[in-house]
């Protein structure tokens, strides 16, 4: 475990040396067994945090970032966060105001990050894998994120925007849910009907068991018609 860990403070001095040595405006700490970002960086890249405009911090074990991170690397134009678990996000990311992209997916948030709403420059958010209920909220005419004066004349376009697909499920998980509510479906439309037909076109079968019967077959009908496709699409 020592020496595990040893590996990868050493990985992490590594990159940030070569980031600082090289005068590159890219620091890539993905796949360091993060569990939070390193105090010490913040004094190896103290000259040179301006420069940074991309920072990815993917694959680790991140669950939450300071706002000392936000203020810090206050030029970033890239932020690679996908494969944490964060579950929010700081207020201090309001301070990116050049930042273009940032990558949220296979985190933990619940709810759509709004601080991100705050950022005028923001075109690109993947939020793929998460547990997002919803899109945000956002008048339809209105353009979304507002200029910093609060007039809407300067500010980027809404249609300019690009969302992820945030949905609960990866690709794979959907399209066995998918199959598995088509044969559910099939199923029921088969077995029911049966049902209806059979007792609807044999008059000694019409008793008041087999009527009751003939009952919850039109309802479990009525329940795949109309709330099983509902369902999947939701």
């Amino acid at each position: 475990m020592l020496r595990k860990m040893g590996e990868a403070v050493a990985r992490v001095a590594r990159k940030v040396n070569e980031t600082v040595e090289s005068g590159s405006d890219t620091l890539d700490l993905a796949e360091c067994k993060l569990v939070s970002f390193p105090i010490g960086i913040y004094k190896v890249l103290r000259n040179v945090t301006d420069q940074i405009h991309l920072i990815t911090l993917a694959n680790n074990e991140l669950k939450s970032l300071t706002s000392k991170f936000m203020t810090t690397f206050c030029q970033l134009r890239e932020l690679h966060l996908e494969g944490n678990f964060l579950h929010r996000l700081p207020n201090e990311i309001s301070t990116l105001q050049h930042l273009k992209a940032i990558d949220l997916s296979r985190n933990q948030f619940h709810d759509f990050p709004e601080q991100l709403t705050t950022l005028p420059a923001l075109e690109t958010i993947n939020l793929e894998e998460n547990e997002i209920v919803g899109a945000p909220s956002q008048p339809s005419n209105s353009s979304w994120p507002p200029s910093q004066n609060g007039s809407h004349t300067e500010a980027t376009p809404a249609a300019n925007l690009t969302f992820s697909s945030y949905y609960q499920h990866s690709s794979p998980v959907a399209a066995m849910f998918i199959v598995a509510y088509v044969l559910i479906f099939l199923l029921c439309m088969v077995g029911n009907t049966l049902v209806c037909f059979i007792v609807l076109k044999n008059r000694h079968m019409r008793t008041v068991t087999n009527i009751f019967i003939l009952n919850l077959a039109i309802s479990d009908l009525l329940v795949g018609v109309f709330c099983m496709p509902t369902t999947l699409v939701d």
